[in-house]
């Protein structure tokens, strides 16, 4: 297996990062602008390097350090992560028990808070008819404690970003990451390309990770906000069954709407003009991005995705009918 961690910010984070990575003894390759390679080598002196010449975003890092891979396993790390002892054996052992799968997702804990799910990702996503992911242990910002609800290996729709392993040629073989996303739901689109070949995603709850979050996006969370609910609908328009592809976007632009509302009313008017951006940036493009992604045909996923897309809203669960844990949906 090779590591790829994609790097942009602080050297602190990314330190302690290979740091509890060096006992692992996997190959590590570290994307990143230059500006800590100096440093790095120091510290890590068997760590490689891909430079590139500016940040072209986490989707490009991604592509730039898969293409450096000449294992048939890679697993890609954020820098602000930090693994557990053997950590890497449990994924490898399920990527090899079952030739369909072509992602596993450990347990992605918080580091910030003790006993709880990482936001991104915690114990495996899922989504809604309308392209909303939430997760197991995470709907919306109410993130649940872990006390083992979820420590069974089971497939799920998508992979957390912030850590999962993949194989190296099943990831090449659907072009990559999606680098027009820059950031955010990339993995979301990843798993879905995947699905639609009749891969398999799986979370693996014996491999834990812990995650600090954000930490590179802190001081920008507007364009954060613009991204998440952008990229959202993208990632909707490129991978969503065509036949029922304008009822869902109707409903989708909708519940944006009620989504900028929600921040303008909450005092985040900031945000809510973010969300609005987005939305029309969506409603500007859509027929390029259905002409980009959609002429080759409708993409199409051979087995029953019914357990891993909730039929309703998951923003009408949790907002009106109050459900804050993922076992409190029904369907």
């Amino acid at each position: 297996m090779t590591v790829v961690i994609p790097h942009f910010g602080s050297y602190d984070l990314l330190r302690r990062c290979l740091r509890e990575l060096s006992p692992s003894r996997v190959a590590t390759i570290v994307v990143e602008d230059g500006c800590y390679e100096k440093e790095i080598r120091d510290d890590f002196p068997n760590v490689r390097f891909v430079t590139l010449s500016r940040n072209s975003g986490f989707a490009a890092a991604c592509n730039r350090g898969l293409a450096a891979v000449d294992t048939a396993c890679v697993a890609f790390l954020n820098n602000d992560v930090f693994v557990t002892p053997n950590w890497q054996t449990p994924l490898l052992d399920a990527l090899a028990r079952d030739e369909d799968v072509a992602i596993c997702q450990p347990k992605l804990l918080s580091a910030k808070n003790a006993g709880y799910f990482d936001y991104a990702g915690a114990a495996g996503g899922l989504i809604d008819r309308y392209g909303y992911p939430f997760c197991r242990g995470r709907i919306f910002d109410e993130i649940e404690r872990d006390v083992g609800q979820y420590d069974s290996t089971r497939e799920i729709f998508w992979a957390g970003g912030a850590a999962f392993a993949a194989r190296t040629a099943d990831v090449r073989a659907v072009g990559g990451f999606d680098e027009t996303l820059f950031a955010f739901h990339e993995e979301l689109d990843l798993c879905w390309r995947l699905r639609a070949r009749g891969k398999k995603i799986v979370f693996v709850p014996e491999s834990r990770i812990f995650h600090v979050g954000s930490a590179t996006w802190d001081s920008m969370a507007v364009r954060r906000a613009y991204l998440l609910h952008r990229n959202s609908i993208i990632v909707l328009l490129k991978n969503s069954p065509r036949s029922e592809l304008g009822l869902v976007l109707g409903a989708r632009y909708l519940l944006e709407l009620a989504s900028a509302a929600y921040f303008f009313v909450g005092g985040h008017p900031d945000r809510a003009a973010a969300v609005l951006r987005a939305l029309v940036w969506n409603l500007w493009r859509s027929p390029a991005t259905l002409r980009r992604y959609r002429s080759p045909g409708e993409p199409s996923v051979p087995r029953d995705l019914s357990s891993f897309v909730y039929p309703k809203s998951i923003a009408v669960a949790r907002f009106l009918g109050k459900v804050t844990r993922f076992s409190d949906l029904k369907w």
